[in-house]
């Protein structure tokens, strides 16, 4: 009979629990779903965040619209971006790894290309 106490408290912090699941759950559906564009960076794309973090400035956060003399690279092949991107060229500085990682790097290729 002791243990009957401890029943409905028990009940209360499971129901509870599962609110507030669902509330992030919601919450993320609602306001971290981004599509991948610059416009959503780090809503979890990480080739989106690292554009915004390294690249748009430069670049424009479209990829057409920078302050460069090549800044429209909306478009451009994965494997160039991520070339260009490490080795740096004029104005282009460069990311080693010690910046970007490998991963984050291929992402943000990826984004460029998909842009």
């Amino acid at each position: 009979m002791k243990n009957v106490r401890f029943v409905k408290p028990i009940r209360f912090v499971i129901v509870l629990s599962l609110a507030f699941v669902m509330a992030l759950t919601i919450s993320a559906i609602a306001f971290g779903g981004g599509s991948g564009s610059a416009a959503d960076a780090g809503y979890g794309n990480p080739g989106a965040a690292a554009y915004t973090t390294y690249c748009a400035g430069c670049h424009g956060t479209n990829g057409k619209d920078g302050t460069v003399a090549k800044s429209n690279i909306a478009g451009e092949n994965a494997d160039k971006i991520i070339k260009k991107s490490r080795s740096g060229k004029g104005n282009m500085p460069a990311f080693g790894t010690d910046v970007v990682d490998d991963a984050t790097m291929k992402a943000l290729g990826n984004y460029v290309a998909g842009m």
